[in-house]
């Protein structure tokens, strides 16, 4: 079965700006440690470090935010540990790099422009973040 990950890319335009474009599949995309270090222009092991911290805080839970793609290569039967846009998000955070940067500023205007499209619902939602549980919990009114 071949799984549709969906891509991001941060590309330099011809004014020497930063352009990121994304498809996403059923809200979200797949990507390795090597293509986030792509991404973000980085080591990968420094992706894999914060990595390492996130889940090591508690930030995030790893079985909840990975995927174990399997594959043919050559004849051989190889997997690759696989992380979803959740994760890319948070290790961008940590990312000091020029494209980090550019990654984070599509992010919340991506975000801000979702919240201000989307249509008004009748609902209130309700989010509170408690820190002890590292979890929100989400109330609709």
């Amino acid at each position: 079965m071949i799984m549709e990950r969906g891509y991001i890319t941060i590309k330099e335009n011809s004014e020497n700006q930063l352009i990121v474009e994304a498809k996403l599949v059923n809200c979200t995309l797949w990507v390795s440690k090597h293509e986030m270090a792509d991404l973000f222009n980085v080591f990968v092991n420094t992706i894999g470090n914060n990595l390492r911290a996130i889940f090591k805080s508690g930030l995030l839970r790893e079985e909840e935010v990975t995927h174990t793609h399997k594959f043919e290569n050559n004849g051989r039967q190889c997997e690759v540990t696989l992380y979803n846009l959740e994760a890319l998000i948070f290790v961008s955070y940590r990312i000091a790099s020029y494209e980090g940067r550019a990654f984070r500023e599509w992010v919340m205007k991506a975000l801000t422009e979702y919240t201000r499209t989307k249509p008004k619902r009748e609902a209130e939602v309700l989010i509170v973040y408690n820190l002890s549980s590292k979890l929100p919990a989400i109330t609709l009114n």
